[in-house]
Order: structure tokens, then sequence, then C-alpha cells
């Protein structure tokens, strides 16, 4: 597999960064499947990128979880991948993100 070329990746960042704090804080129907891959995109792209983001979704996931520690509550009250999704997220300062692992 090659790496992308940089002017793509650059532009990749830049449309993140444009729809920030808005994709964040509002979100989408896929909102923490985005923010998975937004978070690793962010990894990969440097420190300063990371710094830049993270505090945003980190914000952002606490103010989403729920009283019992969910994050959603699917049908019949079970708790849905949202949950185990944000706890990924929220763990990417100490570098575990499980597709990196060996």
């Amino acid at each position: 597999m090659s790496c992308p070329d940089p002017s793509t990746v650059a532009a990749a960042l830049r449309y993140l960064k444009k729809l920030s704090p808005g994709v964040i804080n509002r979100g989408s129907g896929h909102y923490y499947y985005a923010h998975y891959y937004a978070i690793q995109a962010m990894v990969q792209a440097g420190d300063d990128h990371y710094a830049e983001w993270y505090p945003l979704i980190r914000d952002a996931l606490i103010v989403r979880q729920q009283k019992t520690g969910a994050w959603h509550k699917g049908k019949m009250g079970v708790t849905s991948y949202e949950t185990p999704m944000a706890i990924i997220i929220l763990a990417t300062p100490h570098r575990y993100i499980p597709i990196y692992q060996r």
C-alpha cells in the first residue's frame, strides 16, 4: 500500500478543520464512526494537528456521555457501539488505536 499524496492529505485535513467545530458538536448520523477515523487522521498528521483536534472531540464526547457512563442506549436499553467507539477515541492520548496494535 503506497502513501497518499501529501497534497491530498493536506486537503483532507483542511476539509476536516473547515467543518470544525460544527462536525464535532452537532455531529451526523455516523458521528462516532466518523470521529474514529478523524482522530486517526489527526494522529497520522502529527502532533500539532492532533493537539488542536483532540481537545475539541474529547470535550464534545464528555458532554454526550450519559450519567450511566454510556454514550448511547439502543433498543431495550442495551448500550450500542457508540460507547466502545467513544472510549477508543478518548484513549488516543495513550496511543491505543486498535488498528495500530500488532
